[in-house]
């Protein structure tokens, strides 16, 4: 095993405190061991209930006279921080009791005059079922570090493939016609489809689960003159948050395959669209050979003459293809995905081959 992707069970990996709430106390980013601790207390939508959870600390945090106040003051009025700390106890089925510290800090907001920004720190005092989170949240975090691996090299190499240049037109195209103006983009990953979105003035809602790949995103629309765009780091399963019929286009691009419940994450994005939106989605076929593909891809650097110059982004991305091999792991196949549309009423516009045959697009509407 490369050793990229060896870490010891004692060590911890947190690029963000636990969480981070905005002024109106909601959670507006969270780190990886905070999703593996959370996610099996909270019973419904994930971001809902980690803001219910968070919301249950507001009365204590900053003080009553500091926060009903705070809305008259500017932030040169505010010379310090405000601190708090609230200790908690939270059970769950899966790790037992948790007994915790969580420790908020409110500062001014950088970007919004008389507004606050909210950093929660927690020490873990106690996990019943240690042994479990920890086995958990370190599989979670072998699983990160292959995309924080990947996004290195991503667009690096898969922007020289002509087959994946295609996919990505076929999906904008899609994604283009009049009457689309909402996208959702589930594996948005490194905004590959969502910026040419942007840039033909659709709202795009981006969601990825791996914050090194959104990074390469936020650094492209750091270009670009005020997008329009929502950027959520979480699961695509849970779309709690957007009622019925919200969308009118959904993409994904090659990330069912590599979800742990690929089928909610499916279901979820039929409901967010409304009637008469677009679908498009690429996902492996059921005969995915990943040698193949990494063969014909290989060899087309080469007759382009880019091997050398990408040999070692070449092997980034071979190595972490392998490590999330489709014909290994995925649960729900191009053809399954067909199969459940036309369930669910779709019209089935056209399903067209890609990745030199191991893969498929399909463009359906729904009906209704």
């Amino acid at each position: 095993m490369n050793t990229i992707y060896s870490l010891s069970k004692s060590e911890y990996y947190a690029p963000f405190p636990l969480l981070r709430l905005n002024d109106d106390w909601k959670v507006v980013d969270i780190n990886l061991a905070a999703q593996v601790l959370f996610k099996p207390i909270l019973h419904n939508g994930f971001n809902e209930s980690i803001n219910q959870l968070v919301a249950g600390f507001q009365p204590h945090a900053l003080g009553t006279s500091a926060s009903s106040n705070y809305a008259n003051l500017n932030r040169d009025e505010l010379k310090d921080a405000v601190t708090d700390t609230v200790n908690g106890t939270i059970d769950s089925k899966e790790y037992g009791k948790v007994n915790f510290k969580l420790t908020i800090i409110s500062l001014p907001s950088l970007n919004l005059e008389n507004s606050l920004e909210r950093i929660a720190y927690a020490e873990i005092n106690t996990i019943e079922l240690d042994e479990t989170f920890q086995d958990n949240f370190q599989r979670a975090l072998q699983h990160q570090l292959i995309w924080e691996s990947y996004a290195v090299s991503y667009d690096f190499v898969l922007n020289e493939q002509d087959y994946y240049r295609e996919v990505l037109n076929r999906h904008i195209i899609a994604l283009s016609e009049n009457g689309i103006n909402r996208v959702i983009d589930i594996g948005a990953g490194t905004g590959n489809v969502t910026i040419p979105l942007l840039e033909a003035g659709r709202s795009v809602t981006a969601i990825d689960n791996s914050r090194a790949m959104l990074d390469k995103m936020h650094y492209k629309l750091s270009a670009m003159h005020n997008p329009e765009i929502k950027i959520l780091l979480q699961s695509a399963e849970d779309l709690s948050e957007y009622p019925d019929n919200f969308f009118d286009g959904v993409n994904i691009l090659l990330a069912l395959f590599d979800m742990v419940d690929p089928a909610t994450a499916l279901n979820a994005a039929i409901r967010v669209l409304r009637f008469g939106g677009v679908i498009i989605i690429t996902e492996p076929k059921k005969t995915f050979d990943l040698s193949s593909l990494l063969y014909q891809a290989k060899k087309f650097l080469e007759e382009k003459g880019l091997y050398d110059k990408l040999s070692s982004h070449w092997a980034c991305v071979t190595r972490a293809n392998k490590k999330i091999d489709p014909s290994k792991k995925s649960s729900l196949f191009i053809e399954d995905i067909e199969e459940r549309l036309l369930i669910a009423g779709f019209e089935v516009i056209q399903m067209k081959d890609s990745h030199f045959g191991n893969c498929a697009t399909l463009w359906a509407i729904k009906s209704g």
